[in-house]
């Protein structure tokens, strides 16, 4: 079974460091495409992000301006804040309490998540962040949330291919006290860094339990 729980996100040349905080190379990787990588954790949910830009005409990578590499660094910047849930442990999985309503947000994004014990379910919401749509040109296509209860693999909520705006969305169910809740998320878009064009992709991960 695939480890879930934090966020990520890849930028040119860049190595992101767990934690919170993007970290820029101040070099660019010419035997390959100019790829961002960077990955920021809270208690509980873990996110990635990742871009690779296209080669120019002739096969190779494109040139940066300095514009265009502070642009990439300010789409991977330090975590925002938010309301975060306490760790159960260590590594263990962050308790999720019944209509306490908790979220996460960062420079990529924004995930909440609700325990209704009341109907034993969650219900969750991801939108992507104004920094992160102000590159992303033409529709996104969400692969639909994965989702594991106590382990078991349980039926994916369904995929979408819809604006960069949509508040992407699901319920988790039948959830009850004491259920140890993993989900995973992924998205494809295109994207136009101050004229040079890519491909990005956006997973979030969350690992909870939930308690009345």
């Amino acid at each position: 079974m695939r480890k879930i729980g934090t966020i990520a996100v890849a930028l040119v040349a860049t190595t992101g460091a767990l934690g919170g905080t993007a970290q820029a190379a101040g070099h660019e990787d010419t035997t390959r495409r100019p790829v961002v990588d960077v990955t920021q954790q809270t208690d509980g949910l873990t996110a990635r992000l990742q871009i690779a830009l296209d080669r120019q005409a002739d096969g190779s990578p494109p040139s940066l301006t300095e514009a265009q590499r502070r642009e990439l660094a300010t789409i991977g910047a330090e975590n925002e804040g938010g309301v975060g849930l306490a760790a159960a442990k260590a590594k263990g999985p962050a308790t999720l309490r019944c209509d306490k309503n908790p979220h996460w947000s960062d420079a990529k994004g924004r995930l909440d998540m609700r325990f209704n014990c009341h109907h034993n379910t969650i219900n969750w919401g991801y939108r992507i962040s104004a920094k992160l749509r102000s590159v992303i040109t033409g529709a996104v296509a969400e692969r639909g949330a994965s989702w594991w209860k106590n382990g078991k693999h349980m039926p994916k909520n369904a995929p979408h291919t819809v604006g960069k705006s949509y508040h992407f969305h699901g319920t988790f169910k039948p959830v009850k006290h004491g259920n140890h809740v993993q989900s995973q998320d992924h998205m494809k878009f295109r994207v136009n860094v101050g004229g040079q064009t890519g491909t990005g992709t956006l997973t979030w991960t969350s690992n909870v339990k939930t308690k009345k």
